[in-house]
């Protein structure tokens, strides 16, 4: 099946991402470390990216081996217990940042060098899924998307928050085959993965 999948993996890990977005990031203030040095590196890390006795940790993986959250200084063992519950080896990379509190948080789905559609996933703890996204994101996305040289695959999502400060910040990227598209309207989505999708089709015949 030509093209078949838009999910190239090693492009949506953070430590190759998140040298290309910078300060755009919401996790700009970061150190990586395998798994296992956690616990040997734990008061350094604290020291260096740590706020008030909290850090944020994620696997740097797309596959997400365990859920980003954030640890606390005083419960360390229980929570690093808890994130290694999934059975997270031991040398895999995970990113440790500076807590941010989030207010909105949006989905974009890029395709080429434009976003197509957008959904609110997340106000506060209020879960709501709400079509499209305010101008100031779109424009802000739009923003990214030209100042930053990476495009993983013809089609791929950008995630976009508001934080409690009222900054808008990259909170990560996606693969489009391996996400969900919330309240995002399909119909501009169909439309431009079609269109992409037959430049790939039409490239590769012609290479046959």
């Amino acid at each position: 099946w030509i093209p078949g999948v838009y999910c190239n993996l090693p492009q949506f890990e953070c430590f190759y991402y998140y040298p290309r977005f910078g300060n755009y990031l919401l996790n700009a203030n970061y150190a990586m470390l395998p798994f296992g040095e956690l616990n040997r590196r734990k008061d350094w890390l604290f020291n260096a990216v740590g706020e008030d006795g909290y850090l944020f940790l994620r696997p740097s993986t797309g596959f997400k081996i365990f859920t980003g959250k954030v640890v606390s200084l005083l419960t360390w063992e229980k929570d690093i217990d808890l994130v290694g519950f999934y059975d997270v080896a031991d040398e895999a990379l995970v990113v440790a940042a500076t807590p941010v509190e989030l207010k909105r948080e949006w989905r974009t789905v890029v395709v080429g060098d434009r976003i197509v559609a957008a959904s609110q996933y997340k106000n506060g703890n209020d879960m709501t899924r709400i079509q499209g996204a305010p101008e100031e994101i779109l424009s802000y996305g739009q923003e990214v998307l030209n100042n930053v040289k990476y495009r993983p695959d013809p089609a791929w999502t950008l995630d976009i928050c508001e934080t409690g400060s009222g900054e808008l910040k990259i909170i990560e990227v996606g693969s489009f085959s391996c996400c969900g598209l919330y309240a995002c309207d399909p119909e501009p989505i169909i439309h431009a993965v079609n269109e992409v999708a037959l430049l790939d089709w039409n490239e590769i015949k012609n290479e046959d």
